[in-house]
């Protein structure tokens, strides 16, 4: 009886210590059940267990500290403060004008921020979840929403006693004691209407409803409508100077001089580019785009550009544009704010104070114990610290497209070769580890095409590339690309490989898993899954797939699907995966869930990370000794392997240093070797790593006896003559 109870103890101190607890009582365990001592080991492994149930009380997520890179939704000058709302972080506060910025979120840390406004008592601002409110000028921050909570405000407004809030879907609300209480102000008119701009001109309350400019004369409580030329519209900003009201839509403006009675014809200033603010000095009038500044000395009839340089380019959407004292400040999405002090002739950039709120889209990959980043419009970063920091890697020039690109995946395929698989611009290759670029272009669709190039993976000598445009493959390190078999008009969302089976998701037209035998060259598919997201493997037979409804398994590389276990709400997405051996990770909009039995049920593995919306998973990395989780929107996040009882991570993505091949791969009896390097340390090890077998081999092929192997998951530890390390996986199978 004392030795089945010991050996309880025993199993759960293995199951849910770290390496360094599990290999004492395991010691331990030898040495007493030798000498029959069971009482006192259980006594011991005991002392473990409370160790390790502390430990795992303690273990959670934890935010690194980049890549840099925030988006902001709103500026609002307030006399000698500047605020900035922003995607993800709440609300910033800065002092000269945006040039430096402190965070000025208590409360609200972990809102998205639409609008500000403010009365003689209250600065109030607009989020997803209704209105806050601070008495102290933005360093605290309370609910002030009773009857309109849980609605997005993107705009605000205090005029005649009232505080108004536009709404996102459900129109217009009005407050008459500083945002206690609210009360619907839509008169039947306006009820399921987005509110996306607010002014207040003489009598007249004017708003932009669902491309529709309305007005009220008696403060919400009727409403008409605009039958003029502002009509199907979409109108984003408002400024008001005496009985003027301009309006900007799109690259163009409107202009009212009768407080918005009645409004000029659509005047284009810049059609390709869209105005995210306006701003006044005396009689001079901003409007303020990715470009620059646009200025009219005359009220919006006449618009002069203001050249400027410093200002990066690229695709991304941009936030919102001011004036403070004499800065002009533009808001990027994902880079912060960018100021001006010479009337928007030169730009400089801002991110002194803010809080790293990037986003990652499904582009994070370890190569050895480095990690790289793709973000969303900002390049590739890479931390060699495990996000302590970091380094925007290979691109110097702010005009330069990879600086600036959107950037959906990152391969390091080959020792010192990265390759970057971006949106609208194509291909970058480095053969220098990121110190320089160059843009590949052989045999890929023409840039014209506006292909997004979205997964990369590696297949033996084969680099491969997933687009919306078909799926390419490269066989000399990516310098040249050749179409596969799936024609150029498909969308292909993903792609993985394990050896010579590879796995590509099409979204459309005919949706799918598509499977591959040689190496990615021809295809032909394997199951009609539809909206499929992302991809994974586990190095051996198990491929993993995400979708907009669900995420599935194939246990026998590719051929036949399943959905995953239970655990994942049905119908959650997939946003992305990884898989190291058996254990599995997906992301989506409700956080992180863990398999530890290759997807046949899951957990919620949340801890530590930030609420709902800010822990939507956009990308799962692993190296040795961290699973890393890139973000929507609030950048990078860590946390130990062991909190998984994961000892050894073997990254699908790291570079083959020693050209390793093991085969039969499964094996049963005999593993053969074969590397680059001669006279060879081999160690095999357990998934805990813990060495079983150690050899000394000359030569570059050899064969090792695995036959006191039992089935399962271990690894092949390469130690050369030149202190080349190589960590390789194989199962052993048929026993």
């Amino acid at each position: 009886m004392k030795l089945v109870i010991n050996e309880i103890y025993f199993v759960r101190t293995l199951r849910s210590s770290n390496i360094i607890t599990r290999r004492i009582c395991l010691q331990t365990r030898k040495l007493f059940m030798k000498k029959n001592r069971s009482a006192l080991l259980i006594n011991f492994c005991m002392v473990i267990i409370s160790i390790t149930i502390y430990e795992t009380s303690n273990a959670q997520w934890v935010q690194t500290n980049g890549p840099e890179g925030i988006t902001i939704k709103k500026f609002f000058d307030n006399d000698s403060v500047l605020f900035s709302g922003t995607s993800a972080k709440g609300a910033f506060r800065s002092y000269d004008h945006g040039m430096t910025w402190l965070v000025s979120n208590s409360g609200i840390e972990n809102q998205e921020v639409f609008s500000f406004e403010r009365d003689p008592q209250y600065l109030f601002a607009g989020t997803r979840d209704g209105v806050y409110r601070s008495g102290d000028n933005g360093i605290t921050w309370t609910p002030a929403n009773i009857g309109i909570q849980n609605l997005f405000v993107n705009c605000l407004i205090v005029e005649g006693g009232y505080l108004f809030a536009g709404t996102m879907g459900a129109g217009i609300y009005r407050s008459s004691d500083d945002g206690n209480t609210w009360v619907d102000a839509n008169a039947s008119t306006l009820n399921t209407t987005t509110i996306w701009a607010i002014c207040y001109s003489d009598t007249n309350l004017i708003v932009e409803a669902d491309n529709y400019v309305y007005k009220s004369s008696d403060y919400g409580n009727n409403w008409n409508q605009d039958q003029g030329p502002t009509q199907l519209f979409s109108i984003s900003n408002f400024l008001t100077q005496g009985d003027t009201v301009i309006a900007s839509a799109y690259g163009g403006i409107f202009y009212s001089y009768d407080t918005g009675n009645n409004w000029s014809s659509y005047q284009s200033v810049d059609p390709g580019h869209t105005f995210i603010g306006l701003a006044s000095s005396n009689d001079t009038i901003y409007a303020g785009n990715q470009t620059g500044i646009y200025r009219s000395a005359d009220y919006g009839i006449t618009w002069n550009y203001m050249s400027a340089t410093g200002l990066p380019i690229g695709h991304r959407s941009y936030g919102h544009f001011t004036r403070s004292a004499q800065n002009y400040l533009l808001g990027m999405d994902e880079l912060g704010v960018f100021v001006s002090s010479d009337n928007g002739n030169t730009w400089s950039h801002s991110t002194n104070g803010f809080l790293p709120a990037s986003n990652e889209d499904n582009s994070i990959i370890a190569a050895g114990n480095d990690l790289l980043i793709g973000t969303h419009s900002d390049g590739v970063f890479k931390t060699t610290d495990n996000g302590a920091t970091y380094i925007k890697i290979g691109t110097t020039q702010s005009l330069d497209t990879l600086s600036n690109a959107i950037v959906k995946a990152v391969l390091n395929p080959f020792p010192n070769i990265l390759i970057a698989a971006t949106c609208d611009y194509g291909l970058y290759r480095s053969a220098d580890n990121g110190s320089t670029w160059t843009h590949i272009l052989a045999g890929l669709p023409p840039l014209s095409n506006n292909a997004c190039f979205e997964g990369l993976a590696k297949s033996a000598d084969k680099i491969l590339a997933a687009s919306s445009k078909g799926l390419y493959y490269s066989s000399d390190s990516g310098l040249t690309w050749s179409a596969s078999n799936i024609p150029t008009t498909y969308h292909v969302t993903c792609i993985s490989a394990n050896g010579s089976a590879v796995v590509a998701g099409v979204s459309n037209p005919s949706a799918g898993v598509y499977r591959s035998t040689d190496h990615g060259v021809t295809f032909s598919m394997t199951a009609p899954i539809s909206d499929i997201i992302c991809s994974a493997t586990d190095g051996l037979n198990y491929f993993y797939l995400g979708t907009f409804t669900g995420s599935y398994y194939s246990p026998d590389n590719g051929i036949s699907w399943f959905a995953v276990g239970p655990g994942i709400p049905a119908g959650d997405p997939g946003f992305c995966v990884a898989a190291i051996g058996a254990n599995v990770f997906i992301g989506n909009n409700h956080g992180v869930y863990y398999s530890p039995n290759n997807a046949a049920s899951f957990t919620t593995v949340n801890q530590g990370l930030d609420p709902d919306p800010n822990h939507s998973i956009q990308g799962l990395a692993a190296n040795a000794t961290y699973i890393f989780a890139g973000t929507f929107r609030n950048a990078m996040w860590r946390r130990p392997l062991s909190d998984f009882g994961i000892i050894t991570a073997v990254n699908q993505n790291m570079p083959d240093e020693t050209q390793v091949s093991l085969y039969p791969n499964p094996a049963t009896n005999r593993l053969n070797i074969s590397s680059m390097y001669s006279n060879e340390t081999v160690e095999i090890l357990s998934t805990f790593g813990e060495r079983i077998i150690k050899s000394e081999f000359a030569g570059r092929n050899f064969e090792i006896d695995i036959s006191s192997l039992s089935n399962g998951i271990y690894f092949v530890k390469l130690t050369s003559e030149k202190g080349k390390i190589s960590i390789n996986k194989f199962q052993v199978a048929g026993k």
